[in-house]
């Protein structure tokens, strides 16, 4: 496999930090996109798909990636 298939399949652990929170939320084993005004984060538990979570990015202050 090339690079670009083997990072689309890697899962990374997330915080995203709202701006109207002064704590952080936690996205554990989970992928990240974009689309439009809208970002994406479908989580894993394992390698066996949990949930998909859709967040407004005008909402988000930060999001960091461990």
């Amino acid at each position: 496999m090339n690079e670009a298939v083997d990072k689309s399949y890697r899962k990374s652990d997330f915080e995203i930090l709202f701006k109207d929170s002064p704590e952080y939320f936690a996205v554990k084993n989970a992928k990240m996109y974009t689309e439009g005004p809208l970002v994406c984060f479908v989580c894993f538990d394992d390698d066996k798909y949990k949930e998909t979570h859709w967040y407004p990015l005008c909402n988000i202050h930060r999001i960091k990636k461990y």
